[in-house]
């Protein structure tokens, strides 16, 4: 009878695992928990530095976002779309309580031709 068992002799292998692969069964998980372990402790490091919220980090805007007025937004994104003249806008910026001294909207190109 051989080092493995009755009919194992010469063989090299325990049970029909070849000497060896218990390594990649056995470390390989742990491997990955502890390379896991690390990139959580990272990511928390990494918030903490920049002083981000995980809600933040996931939802990040995709633009950034400038405060203001939610209706003076909404014209400003009319009038660069073209929907509205310049004069329109002006008066409706008044209208919604722009201050007169603020930065007029960029004028509209001028055609050469």
């Amino acid at each position: 009878m051989g080092p493995y068992g009755p009919g194992m002799e010469g063989h090299g292998t325990f049970g029909g695992i070849h000497d060896g692969w218990w390594v990649v069964g056995h470390v390989l998980p742990l491997l990955l928990l502890a390379a896991l372990i690390g990139v959580i402790i990272w990511g928390v490091l990494r918030m903490q530095r920049t002083g981000a919220t995980p809600a933040a980090v996931l939802a990040a805007p995709s633009t950034p976002a400038r405060a203001g007025d939610p209706a003076l937004e909404e014209l400003r994104l009319r009038y660069a779309r073209g929907e509205m003249a310049r004069t329109e806008y002006l008066e409706r910026a008044g209208d919604l309580g722009a201050a007169p001294g603020a930065p007029a909207p960029p004028a509209a190109p001028q055609e050469q031709g």
